[in-house]
């Protein structure tokens, strides 16, 4: 019987050692906050003297966005970078801190609210001031539950105005991530528009062809490379001058009901307006970006407007003129997606058996020898990326004799274009010029190098009908 006792008296000790062990030490770390990060819809801080500043996922992509509310109730947007933001969640949810007295009114400084998703929030009231690399937080919890604790005065630096300004996409057109519809640059001398259509890019002015997509793209990674290098959050207008460049880019957004009325736009915008340093290797601009209902013309600003400073040569980096966007290749389809070739007294159709001659009223094969010189034809004008394209004058070029003439329309019926086929020098860097292939159309003339283009060339000259 004593044994039992002995025993049961060794499991009451054993207990009461681990009850004992499993409490938080007094002076101990303790966990402060019940967050899940991917839970959290938004963090307002409000400090003493400043604007409101609330960051929340926001608009149809639920993207992460910095509000800035000012006490007349306006109210700034930027996108905000969700790495950033979501490392700060992480690093809020994973807080421990040691007890503390309790922090009164008079020493509190900023206010720190963190909602969920469930509508719960927790409420964190800073000091003011750190002492010895830490500083005293009140902490209410969803249920009303009040915790007062030290925390490392790099928690106080992460919260305060200046570090959540810093989670500030540095991306100069906001948000833009490289998709785009439309494209239009404005400077005093030059005006260009390109648009996407079916996924092909053409230009639309300051005048109408197809656009080539390598110049195209190296436009949108420049524009999506442009950064920030300074927010300018003091001035609330900027200088009453016209823009040196104005860039606007247009993303179309598909409806999410598949109804029309349901599309929206992105429209981006970046106004440079002047030098922002004396050296003039930071210039100046206004940046914005609204979201806009085409069936309704509604419109919502979804960031700026904002005044930033972009180096200037990130500025010189965008590819502005618009004769470096016109086309290499004269014709926007492959060569299999041409139907029907004109070449005046002679009218050649696509079938699914090959080329036909329309002549009268009874279509004819195309015989194999000039089926195979009109694929080199089809060939040179859609397929080969021409050596050297400038603009089109009234005249053509120096020494330049004309073989032929062509009209071609796609397996649509869509009409491809009209060109005139010759031959002429081209001016090589070295001394002696050499014949080229030589395309023209209302705005290009294209030059392609003899070994590219002598197939074409000589079935045009040797069967050509007239």
């Amino acid at each position: 019987m004593r044994g039992v006792i002995v025993l049961l008296s060794l499991a009451l000790i054993g207990a009461a050692v681990l009850v004992v062990q499993s409490r938080p030490a007094r002076n101990g770390p303790l966990p402060l906050l019940s967050l899940t990060p991917s839970q959290v819809e938004s963090i307002r801080l409000d400090a003493p003297g400043h604007p409101s500043i609330i960051v929340r996922s926001e608009g149809l992509a639920r993207e992460w966005r910095i509000v800035v509310r000012e006490s007349d109730g306006t109210e700034s947007r930027w996108p905000a970078s969700e790495p950033r933001v979501r490392a700060a969640f992480r690093v809020l949810a994973s807080l421990s801190g040691e007890p503390s007295d309790p922090l009164g009114e008079a020493d509190a400084g900023s206010v720190v609210t963190i909602a969920n998703a469930d509508g719960s929030e927790w409420r964190l009231l800073l000091a003011a001031q750190t002492l010895a690399g830490r500083g005293r937080v009140r902490i209410e919890s969803p249920s009303g539950r009040i915790m007062h604790t030290f925390l490392d005065s790099e928690i106080h630096a992460m919260l305060a105005r200046q570090s959540v300004m810093q989670w500030r996409d540095t991306r100069a057109i906001p948000g833009f991530d490289g998709a785009a519809s439309r494209i239009r640059a404005q400077t005093a001398d030059t005006q260009l528009r390109l648009a996407s259509v079916r996924g092909r890019w053409g230009i639309q002015s300051p005048f109408v062809a197809p656009a080539e997509p390598r110049v195209v793209q190296e436009l949108l990674r420049a524009a999506e490379s442009l950064a920030v290098a300074r927010f300018r959050d003091a001035p609330r207008e900027g200088p009453n001058v016209p823009p040196l460049l104005a860039i606007e880019i247009e993303t179309d957004v598909p409806s999410p009901t598949g109804d029309e009325r349901d599309r929206r736009v992105i429209v981006r915008r970046l106004s440079v307006l002047e030098p922002a340093d004396a050296s003039g290797a930071r210039y100046l601009a206004l940046a914005e970006a609204s979201m806009l209902t085409p069936h309704t013309r509604e419109s919502d600003r979804i960031a700026g407007p904002t005044f930033v400073e972009v180096p200037s040569e990130s500025l010189a980096a965008l590819p502005l003129d618009p004769e470096v966007f016109i086309a290499r290749r004269a014709v926007a389809v492959a060569p299999a997606d041409v139907g029907r070739v004109d070449l005046g007294a002679l009218v050649l159709e696509r079938t699914h058996e090959g080329w036909i001659r329309l002549e009268g009223d009874r279509p004819s094969p195309l015989a194999m020898e000039h089926a195979s010189g009109l694929e080199a034809v089809l060939t040179l004008l859609a397929d080969v990326p021409a050596d050297l394209v400038r603009r089109s004058g009234e005249e053509p070029p120096d020494g330049f004799e004309q073989v032929a003439g062509v009209s071609l329309r796609g397996l649509d019926g869509s009409d491809l274009g009209t060109f005139t086929l010759g031959v002429a020098p081209l001016d090589p860097a070295g001394s002696q010029p050499e014949a080229a292939a030589v395309v023209r159309d209302g705005v290009a003339t294209r030059f392609y190098r003899a070994a590219r283009s002598r197939d074409a060339i000589a079935w045009l000259a040797q069967h050509r009908m007239e």
